[in-house]
């Protein structure tokens, strides 16, 4: 189900249609640099493709480890991460990034599937991040990601 929703995105993008429709959703702040973090490539590839549109830089890595190794390199205004995911999950990346980098604690956003399972509803609770449930909507995505970035720009 996921895979045709994030087919149906891309082709969405590819024809032009999403931009006429993203008339609705006006950011309020552009240029940002974001670091999405998500084994699925296809949720990563929709995610950075909608950012670019909005006119933010944007990188893409498949779990915590690699995030960490771009984090070293690079300055990121936000990063998106999936919860669950191999070799260092969401969870996991977020405390380091505490530990690393705690400017960046409220530029996180996390995405995931896994809602309901206690140990995530008690992670999501602590760090008190927002969060959007998979599937999620790109109006949703932005919306989380215009309100974050304005936030930090207020800081």
């Amino acid at each position: 189900k996921c895979a045709r929703i994030m087919k149906d995105f891309l082709a969405l993008i590819r024809q032009g249609s999403l931009e006429r429709s993203a008339g609705t959703v006006k950011p309020l702040v552009r240029g940002a640099r974001i670091l999405v973090v998500d084994d699925e490539p296809g949720i990563a590839e929709v995610l950075a493709e909608v950012f670019q549109l909005d006119g933010h830089v944007v990188a893409m890595v498949g779990n915590g480890e690699a995030a960490l190794a771009e984090l070293r390199v690079a300055h990121y205004d936000l990063i998106l991460s999936d919860v669950r995911m191999p070799d260092l999950d969401g969870p996991a990346l977020y405390r380091e990034v505490e530990r690393r980098h705690p400017d960046l604690l409220p530029r996180f956003i996390f995405l995931t599937g896994d809602i309901m399972s206690p140990e995530t509803s008690q992670f999501l609770a602590q760090a008190a991040v927002p969060c959007l449930s998979k599937p999620f909507t790109l109006e949703m995505v932005r919306e989380v990601v215009q309100r974050v970035l304005s936030e930090a720009s207020r800081t």
